[in-house]
């Protein structure tokens, strides 16, 4: 962010050279400049949750914060965030030429606070993008491995275990790599309450809670969800994470009352929690949840969501009218 801000532009600098704006990119003559996201811009399962839009920049300011977009924004499945600097895309491809065949990246948050954030650990899948160096990537060899990766690093046990290894304000990639992730040999492993494997009853939660905007649609393919994006539904989305924290919990061998301390450390949680619904709704529904999966398993049965449509249903997804030009 500071030894390649040559290389980086603004909308009025674009549209100084009579550059037209598609959706968060901009083109002219054959030339694209890409967003250049930050770390502030993403949010766990989501790649709109701030946007630089109607901000009034000063140059040389430095913006610690976003505003988040409003529900009917993120409802919407083509608003796409905007964030203050574009880069070339050629010069996107030079620093990282893989990213011509990138379908989407996994980016995690480097600046984080184990005391004061609700989560220490935040990452996203974004869009091919250009990414600052406090937006660290991922790469998996596999698509669908970044997809269960993202359920991994996102959940509450995994989260846990980052936060005593975070005593300042970076995740840094030594911190990652010291985290406990399941192998991807475990991904495909049938059991009695996900007998497809633990890959398969990842996707369409994780895909549900990702792809809600177009510009994410090969993350929906890759998860083996052919549809337009998936309605922005709160109440859906709680009960999807907590399900994918209940089957991390399970996964990783963590007894029950284990799971009822370590979500009782999630003091931030707990706080917004109960000033918004009375009680520590999110503990209460990832142990049912927990419970679910524990019993399905005793009794070799396979596990019955609460939804209705399931995870990943065309019936939650928005119509095909809703797909925008740049899509």
């Amino acid at each position: 962010m500071t030894g390649d801000s040559q290389h980086f532009v603004s909308a009025d600098d674009l549209r100084a050279e009579g550059a037209v704006q598609v959706g968060n990119c901009w083109e002219r003559n054959g030339s694209h400049w890409l967003p250049l996201y930050e770390s502030k811009m993403i949010q766990q399962f989501n790649h709109r949750f701030g946007t630089y839009e109607g901000l009034d920049l000063a140059t040389g300011k430095e913006v610690r914060a976003l505003p988040s977009p409003s529900t009917a924004d993120v409802e919407s499945a083509d608003f796409v965030v905007q964030p203050r600097y574009w880069v070339a895309k050629d010069r996107c491809y030079q620093q990282a030429p893989d990213l011509k065949e990138a379908q989407w990246l996994l980016a995690f948050r480097d600046v984080t606070n184990a005391t004061t954030n609700a989560r220490t650990l935040i990452c996203a899948a974004v869009p091919p993008v250009a990414l600052g160096h406090v937006s660290p990537r991922i790469r998996l060899r596999e698509p669908e491995d970044e997809i269960t990766m993202l359920a991994i690093l996102n959940s509450a046990v995994v989260d846990f275990c980052a936060r005593q290894k975070t005593a300042g304000n970076h995740m840094t990639y030594f911190i990652v790599k010291q985290l406990p992730v399941i192998s991807p040999a475990e991904f495909a492993v049938a059991r009695s309450w996900c007998p497809d494997g633990l890959r398969q009853w990842i996707a369409p939660r994780v895909s549900e809670l990702v792809y809600t905007c177009w510009d994410l649609a090969a993350f929906g393919r890759v998860a083996g969800c052919d549809t337009p994006p998936f309605m922005w539904n709160s109440e859906r989305r709680e009960v999807l994470r907590a399900e994918l924290d209940a089957a991390m919990f399970y996964i990783y061998g963590v007894e029950r009352d284990d799971v009822d301390y370590i979500l009782d450390t999630f003091s931030i949680v707990r706080r917004r929690d109960e000033a918004a619904h009375g009680e520590y709704r999110t503990k209460r529904v990832i142990l049912e949840r927990y419970d679910a999966i524990a019993k399905a398993n005793s009794d070799g049965t396979e596990y019955e969501t609460t939804l209705d449509p399931p995870p990943g249903d065309p019936r939650v997804a928005h119509p095909e009218s809703s797909r925008p030009r740049w899509a």
